[in-house]
């Protein structure tokens, strides 16, 4: 699971229980039933985004090999210049439509022909697509046929954008390029890149990212929220010691030598 993952997961998780904590201890006095409660609560919210997720995320998930590969050619297709990467995909085509009518290249696109298809097919992974970028390509689709943007993502409003369009337009991302079209005619972008390795989640790795400086500000402010909340509830002890413990947080990230760097 990813760092970012994890602090979401916990930050949510925090904010549900004292929330629910807070509710539920102004019509209850058993302090123990309402930390009950307010975890029952917690698990149960945090279920419904866990269920709301995976039936978003539909596609199947990648293998570690997988998603290394998928980056590597993702950043490969970035770096190519536009002359390059329509010769590329121009040569994909080539070898999934052995016998198109016409496969051709222009300055922005590469057009195939077939007995049942007429695609105009957009590669832009060196940019981020916008809307002005969906109505340029469309501009440049001949009449009656299929216009194909392909990009490393497309942004929601891209997305809502595409499905309002009475001229249907198809935008593939960087896995479905790769598992539809690269990967099949094996044709690879011929060029040489880095990736960085990511960091594992290990026990110094867990310490630099709690004691960051960037976190300074945020222990500060949620310490001041949770103390400010203790005078409003009945048992405020508890609410005491969290603030107590973000500000001791925040002062460990301003004045211990060993974690001043900022965590990237």
């Amino acid at each position: 699971m990813r760092i970012a993952s994890i602090s979401n997961f916990i930050a949510r998780s925090f904010i549900i229980f004292i929330l629910a904590y807070l509710w539920l201890s102004f019509y209850i006095a058993n302090i123990f039933l309402v930390f009950i409660l307010a975890f029952i609560i917690t698990c149960i919210i945090n279920y419904g985004f866990y269920l709301l997720l995976r039936r978003k995320n539909k596609k199947k998930r990648l293998t570690k090999e997988q998603q290394e590969h998928l980056r590597k050619v993702t950043l490969q297709l970035k770096f190519l210049t536009k002359s390059k990467s329509l010769n590329l995909f121009k040569t994909a085509f080539i070898k999934l439509y052995p016998d198109a009518q016409t496969i051709k290249l222009t300055t922005k696109k590469v057009n195939i022909i077939t007995d049942d298809k007429n695609i105009n097919f957009f590669p832009m992974f060196s940019q981020e697509i916008t809307i002005a970028d969906v109505i340029n390509c469309l501009k440049y689709t001949n009449k009656d046929s299929m216009c194909y943007i392909a990009s490393e993502n497309f942004s929601p409003a891209v997305v809502a954008f595409a499905l309002t369009l009475e001229k249907p337009v198809k935008l593939l991302d960087a896995r479905v390029v790769l598992e539809k079209l690269l990967a099949p005619t094996e044709t690879y972008p011929d060029i040489t890149v880095e990736l960085k390795t990511k960091k594992r989640l290990t026990w110094e790795y867990i310490k630099t990212a709690t004691f960051a400086r960037t976190k300074i500000k945020t222990y500060i402010i949620l310490g001041l929220i949770i103390l400010a909340t203790s005078f409003i509830v009945r048992f405020n002890i508890y609410y005491i010691i969290i603030a107590t413990l973000l500000f001791s947080f925040a002062l460990i990230s301003l004045f211990a030598p060993y974690y001043k760097d900022e965590f990237l």
